[in-house]
């Protein structure tokens, strides 16, 4: 079936997004070109969920289970796109390869520029749906230099430079010591969910989600009361124990 851009509605066809659990990208422009939304629908039309959710300055996109919105805000000069669903990555990497194309079909210079901005990753910015965002040329700068972390200019924490990146593209960008950092600092809890972001060994990674299952198993006996504070700390220091040194065993990427 095919997309007819001049055919598509104005308006927003009133579905609800609910922000949670999501990975965000934005694009920022000095002026906008037109029509790069009404291009990417035509270059991701098999990927459209249904003809109800397109329009002019928006559509939602469908790779198995995981859902992509991505809208114009024309005034803003800016796109925003927001994934949700075990492909997420998939998702959005895909998204950004075609927006990508699109905008290298136009001149950018001093006058007409983009710029990529990433959502921060910390411990506050990870449980909010209005994260501050960094700049992606600015990250990637900073890695070039040689920093390993940056802040957060809404929270002023330290992020981690290659686990923030692993985040949203790359399985391989971490490195032994922002692991440890990120168990000794915020528990095995946060550590669990980065995992999910790292290309692993099988062998590692099965031991991890063992010690997931444990300190969930846990989690549950302390809300419940069905273990005393003092074996609940041993346990749980034995969970920390086992996490350092199975990550002091794994290879930087």
């Amino acid at each position: 079936e095919y997309m007819v851009p001049k055919l598509m509605p104005n308006d927003h066809p009133g579905y609800t997004w609910v922000n949670e659990d999501q990975l965000q990208v934005q694009y920022h422009y000095t002026f906008m070109p037109k029509g790069i939304v009404t291009r990417l629908i035509v270059r991701l039309h098999e990927l459209i969920e249904d003809q109800e959710s397109v329009w002019k300055r928006g559509a939602k996109f469908q790779l198995r289970h995981t859902v992509a919105e991505v809208l114009e805000i024309y005034r803003d000069k800016q796109i925003h796109i927001k994934v949700k669903g075990n492909d997420r990555k998939e998702l959005l990497g895909m998204i950004m390869r075609e927006i990508d194309a699109i905008n290298s079909t136009f001149d950018f210079g001093e006058r007409l520029s983009v710029e990529k901005l990433l959502p921060c990753n910390c411990r506050e910015c990870g449980s909010t749906p209005k994260p501050y965002f960094f700049r992606h040329s600015v990250i990637v700068r900073a890695r070039e230099k040689g920093k390993k972390k940056v802040e957060c200019q809404q929270s002023f924490l330290d992020v981690p430079i290659g686990l923030f990146l692993a985040d949203i593209f790359d399985k391989g960008l971490w490195d032994r010591e922002e692991l440890i950092e990120i168990l000794t600092q915020d528990g095995p809890k946060y550590l669990f969910r980065k995992i999910e972001a790292m290309e692993l060994d099988e062998a590692i990674r099965e031991r991890i989600l063992g010690q997931e299952v444990r300190f969930n198993k846990l989690s549950l006996q302390i809300e419940k009361g069905d273990i005393t504070p003092d074996k609940a700390d041993t346990e749980r220091n034995s969970i920390h124990g086992f996490l350092l040194n199975l990550i002091r065993e794994m290879d930087d990427r």
